[in-house]
């Protein structure tokens, strides 16, 4: 919960910021120069991509939680807002294809959604600020500098809850006490699954 209130946060400061890029001050009271006559300016639209990796209820949560938050936050879909969801389907190549589509399409914002879509994002993306989330070690995964001072156009939030892991053991030792051995499924190309075992 704690991550989701940080990363809505950062989005929302993300987002205000872009929405203020390129507006025009308003003229002052009483102007009679040549934009006198002009049409009010529209409302910026902020244009965001949302990269995931794979559809999973955890992840879809998430996406959903973001977009709650912009909406919360005054960033409705088809008002102020164009939000473009692509799914990579557990692809590395749609990954990155997605990643440089963004890339091309000057997105104001990109959320990426697990380690895989954060790696692509970041190495693609140099010109957006690219938020993540569903990642256990962005340090392990090169995403950013330190978790103080991230550094670059990448930040994000941390699913990494190493006392969870001791808290899980201690349940089993005092539920199960005839367990000797705990196995766990890894894939060990995935550095959110190094760093878990």
């Amino acid at each position: 919960m704690k991550a989701r209130i940080v990363l809505s946060v950062v989005a929302a400061l993300a987002l205000m910021t872009a929405a203020g890029c390129g507006s025009k001050p308003e003229a002052p009271a009483g102007n009679t120069g040549s934009d006198a006559g002009a049409k009010p300016e529209q409302k910026k639209v902020v244009k965001i991509g949302i990269t995931q990796i794979v559809e999973h209820p955890s992840l879809d949560a998430t996406r959903k939680g973001f977009l709650d938050a912009l909406k919360d936050n005054g960033f409705i879909e088809k008002e102020n807002l164009d939000v473009d969801v692509q799914i990579a389907q557990n692809d590395m190549t749609n990954n990155m294809s997605i990643a440089q589509k963004f890339a091309g399409d000057n997105k104001d914002l990109v959320l990426a959604i697990s380690t895989n879509s954060a790696q692509a994002a970041a190495q693609a993306i140099k010109n957006s600020p690219v938020i993540f989330t569903a990642i256990t070690d962005p340090l392990g995964a090169k995403l950013v500098n330190s978790l103080e001072k991230p550094g670059g156009n990448v930040t994000g939030v941390s699913d990494t809850h190493p006392e969870e892991v001791a808290k899980l053991m201690e349940f089993i030792a005092k539920q199960f006490p005839q367990v000797k051995t705990v196995g766990t499924v890894v894939n060990e190309g995935e550095q959110n699954s190094l760093v878990s075992t």
